[in-house]
């Protein structure tokens, strides 16, 4: 995670497996606002990939 005042991003990798057994992979990117004291998400970005 790297903040900058009332700003932060996070990112990360997740494999997720649906209920079939089929795997999808994904980089994930999460942007939030601090908001009267509280994180809130403000937006994100996925990008599915084959690996």
């Amino acid at each position: 995670m790297h903040s900058a005042g009332s700003t932060a991003w996070v990112s990360h990798e997740e494999e997720s497996t649906a209920k079939n057994g089929q795997k999808t992979y994904s980089h994930e990117v999460r942007m939030l606002e601090k908001v009267g004291g509280q994180w809130k998400l403000v937006g994100q970005s996925i990008h599915q990939y084959k690996p």
